[in-house]
């Protein structure tokens, strides 16, 4: 008897990748990936769009209730986020989901109402929305949107039998709630990945990825980056780059040492996981928290917080250690293939969906 999954919207080639471990865990595993690449990141393997888009609003609002409703017979639906579809149309696209499959299964991979609602509890020492106005513009303004937002977090919780968080921020927001799942590290293609030794030539190529720059923290990174650069001319690379198709984001990487993620969350993102199975020396916060959700003791993950002298000084650390930057790659791929191996992240995340007990 087959099991049918479909994974809708992406994030990061998040779901991409987590497809293929599905397939290559065998069996009878069925999975269909329902996105429209992620943006401007163009990523590609999807099975189907998430939905058409439409030059007419009413039409395109249209369009985007009829393709929810087509999702059918699914023993799981698993959604990336709860503002999936366009914004007024979410509450019912995601009730039509849940009610027309077997399960419905959501990540927390992004900002939510969740993790909003723990940023103002005081949890965190810093964090992105200290920065970045995106979260409390989402759900926060006296706005009909803002209205329809919490109405979709609300709904998609209310509805979804399980909840996975990637990490520990997104986690927190959970806390204490029966259907939150521990933490579940996002999922890479580590054999699709080339792993080359991280040779240094005769600079040492640092690279951060223009891309959300708030949220990011860039304007701490950049301050560092150009300082080191000012310092250290004749001895280090700058690279600042960014808004670009995912396949050439790949490129750059491949010709880079040392990658600078971002400093104004608890852990690293998709693209420093990325960065770390290609085998580069990564930047970017790692707190204890986050290596505890993450199930590990030791990291090769260099942290760094919003703060460009503190960032500065890691920067620095790894320029007089830059002999030992090839095996300091090679510990990269190695935690990147033990942490975040797709066929391993797959098969955890079919068992939380097999643990959920149905009333």
């Amino acid at each position: 008897m087959s099991f049918k999954v479909a994974l809708l919207g992406e994030f990061s080639s998040l779901h991409k990748y987590l497809k293929e471990g599905l397939l290559e865990l065998g069996g009878d595993i069925e999975v269909t990936l329902y996105a429209n690449g992620d943006g401007w990141k163009k990523i590609k393997g999807a099975d189907a769009p998430l939905y058409l888009h439409n030059q007419n609003k009413f039409r395109n609002l249209f369009g985007v209730i009829q393709s929810a409703d087509t999702v059918r017979s699914f023993d799981v639906v698993q959604i990336m986020h709860p503002h999936l579809y366009s914004c007024f149309a979410n509450p019912h696209c995601i009730r039509s989901l849940a009610a027309h499959n077997g399960m419905l299964s959501m990540i927390s991979a992004g900002t939510d109402l969740a993790n909003m609602q723990a940023y103002r509890s005081g949890v965190f020492d810093y964090y992105v929305h200290d920065y970045c106005n995106v979260g409390k513009q989402t759900y926060e303004t006296k706005s009909l949107r803002c209205l329809f937002n919490r109405l979709a977090d609300r709904t998609a919780y209310r509805c979804a039998d399980i909840v996975i968080p990637i990490c520990y921020e997104y986690a927190v927001g959970y806390a204490g709630r029966p259907k939150a799942h521990s933490v579940i590290p996002f999922p890479l293609n580590v054999d699709a990945i080339p792993y080359r030794e991280n040779k240094v030539g005769d600079k040492v190529v640092f690279f951060h990825g223009l891309n959300r720059e708030d949220f990011k923290g860039t304007k701490f990174i950049r301050e560092a980056m150009e300082r080191l650069k000012t310092n250290y001319p004749n001895d280090v690379e700058i690279v600042l780059d960014g808004h670009m198709p995912f396949d050439r984001y790949l490129e750059v990487l491949s010709r880079t040492n040392v990658v600078i993620d971002q400093c104004c969350s608890y852990a690293y993102g998709i693209n420093g996981g990325i960065s770390m199975a290609q085998g580069k020396v990564l930047l970017a916060p790692m707190q204890q928290e986050s290596m505890q959700a993450f199930g590990v003791d030791k990291t090769p993950v260099l942290s760094v917080i919003p703060d460009a002298d503190q960032i500065y000084a890691q920067l620095v650390t790894v320029l007089e250690r830059r002999k030992e930057i090839p095996q300091w790659g090679y510990e990269s791929r190695q935690y990147a293939e033990q942490v975040h191996h797709y066929v391993k992240v797959a098969q955890q995340y079919l068992d939380a969906w097999k643990s959920v007990k149905k009333s």
